[in-house]
């Protein structure tokens, strides 16, 4: 565990220890590369671990498969973050982790649960695009004037509520 009791006061173990957090992803910005701007953004010290799976048509991913269950996470996913003995997967919850230990979260819990909305409606968006970005060339184009039209509905929600 990351808490430990003494004397009956509690304290984070990770903050006590000096370490270099370690983020991990393939090599494409995807998914982390909004974590790389947050580390970078606190100044935090971190190892961009990456994942080269080679040129298409002939991806190898056992440089992720073969260590995969080897790393300790309790769910083994990529992105990973491992701060000393916290070990996260998801994106979300990393992204909370950084926010939170940087301090770069919402005081007010209203405009902080806002925050998180945000934080799904965005991962919809990508979800969305990257359904098709990953498919077929004959799948792309058909899919790719209603994506852009959906998206554009997400955008200008976006818009509206920062905006106000």
């Amino acid at each position: 565990s990351g808490i430990n009791a003494e004397y009956g006061h509690y304290y984070i173990t990770n903050n006590l220890r000096k370490h270099k957090m370690k983020l991990g992803y393939w090599k494409i910005r995807g998914l982390a590369e909004a974590m790389r701007m947050l580390l970078t953004y606190a100044e935090a010290d971190y190892e961009d671990v990456v994942y080269e799976c080679g040129d298409a048509p002939d991806y190898d991913r056992s440089c992720w498969t073969d260590v995969k269950f080897t790393l300790g996470f309790e769910f083994p996913n990529l992105p990973y973050l491992e701060d000393g003995d916290m070990k996260l997967t998801q994106t979300i919850p990393i992204m909370h982790y950084i926010s939170n230990k940087y301090g770069l979260t919402p005081k007010d819990f209203k405009v902080h649960a806002q925050c998180d909305m945000l934080d799904h409606v965005a991962m919809d968006l990508t979800a969305m695009g990257a359904r098709l970005f990953y498919s077929s060339k004959e799948t792309f184009e058909a899919g790719r004037e209603g994506l852009i039209k959906n998206a554009q509905v997400i955008i200008n929600q976006f818009d509206t509520f920062l905006g106000s």
